[in-house]
């Protein structure tokens, strides 16, 4: 049986209504996992395939930033937005700042950015993965933080930072880094 909500006072009703959206929404439900792994010796993407990695970092999770998620509501519900799909770019900065979900784009004084490698993203059941590889002369300082982008360039009304996650991997100075973004809803 339903309860006539018309007689109960609003914070009630927002009090249910966020903790249904904390349950809906809850890390549980969006996983990140990000894969970097760094060829010390090669100078592009093709120079990597059927080589192994000199190193490979691993990490979860990240922060869905408010316009991000709003972004994907807009293209869920068909009112707009720019898909994430082979033309995003994944933006890598120098700074160590914590995320913020009011955050809409890394906040390093140095950053860098590259497309999705060709033939990502891929998706199978409810994951979906991105791979972005940048190059020897790519990004050449200290990568402390990390962003999904929809379109190239500065952030914007049309070009929407999805997430930021922080963690230092180190400085790159040469050779190429891929990085793997896998997003899994559930």
């Amino acid at each position: 049986m339903f309860q006539d909500i018309s007689q109960v006072g609003e914070s009630a009703v927002l009090g249910v209504e966020n903790s249904l959206v904390e349950h809906l929404f809850g890390p549980k439900n969006w996983q990140v996992l990000w894969t970097v792994r760094k060829f010390h010796d090669c100078d592009d993407e093709a120079a990597t395939i059927g080589r192994t990695p000199d190193e490979v970092v691993s990490f979860h999770q990240n922060l869905l930033l408010a316009s991000g998620g709003n972004e994907l509501l807009k293209l869920l519900t068909g009112t707009g937005g720019t898909a994430y799909g082979s033309g995003a770019y994944l933006q890598v900065g120098n700074s160590a700042t914590a995320a913020a979900s009011s955050q809409t784009s890394l906040q390093g004084a140095s950053t860098g950015e590259v497309q999705c490698s060709s033939s990502y993203p891929v998706i199978s059941g409810t994951s979906g993965t991105w791979r972005f590889a940048f190059g020897s002369s790519a990004a050449q300082f200290s990568w402390q933080e990390f962003g999904l982008k929809n379109a190239a360039g500065v952030v914007s009304s049309s070009i929407i930072m999805l997430n930021r996650k922080v963690s230092d991997l180190g400085t790159k100075t040469t050779g190429t880094w891929t990085i793997d973004v896998t997003i899994v809803v559930s």
